[in-house]
């Protein structure tokens, strides 16, 4: 059983260092990495309509339930053209959606400093300066296309790295865990 375990282990720290490696190279390669996830989605949409367009033709006559399956296929293969068309519109209104969000949730929580500051609470102090450092990084992200991309990498390292260290210690010390 010791030796399972220690074999799943070894196993997780191959899967770290290969995520780790995958966030290294989503950092560099980002916008390759962007056309490769946004030729994927194109691809999707459109298998996803030639499919509802052959249910729609192998049913018809056989089956009104199948009857809106030919508009569904027809949108879904239209979305996936644009999407293979307008690749850089798309990255833009994501990155636009999301700076927008962290923007908005910024001045969210700036109001309630300000109604903590009125009830004379004094944690509005730490709240309106961490508004402010997130609606900032929200602006950061509004003018840098690519920022988003590489703090998600960051993150996905991050997490990897620690998972890589937690298997480390958990096989240095297999000994007293699985005794």
């Amino acid at each position: 059983m010791k030796n399972i375990l220690r074999n799943i282990r070894y196993t997780s720290i191959v899967q770290d260092i290969l995520i780790i490696i995958f966030g290294i190279v989503i950092i560099n390669m980002k916008y390759l990495f962007l056309n490769i996830l946004s030729i994927s989605i194109a691809a999707f949409f459109i298998l996803k309509g030639v499919i509802e367009i052959c249910r729609y033709i192998m049913a018809k006559g056989i089956n009104e339930f199948y009857r809106q399956d030919l508009i569904l296929g027809i949108i879904s293969i239209l979305i996936g053209i644009i999407i293979l068309i307008a690749k850089g519109m798309i990255y833009w209104m994501f990155n636009l959606g999301i700076a927008l969000y962290i923007i908005y949730g910024a001045v969210e929580d700036l109001v309630m400093a300000i109604k903590f500051k009125s009830l004379n609470i004094n944690l509005w102090i730490f709240m309106a300066i961490m508004a402010l450092v997130v609606g900032l990084f929200g602006i950061a992200v509004l003018f840098n296309k690519g920022m988003i991309i590489n703090v998600a990498a960051i993150v996905i390292i991050i997490y990897a790295v620690i998972d890589l260290i937690e298997n480390l210690v958990i096989i240095k010390n297999s000994k007293e865990i699985f005794e």
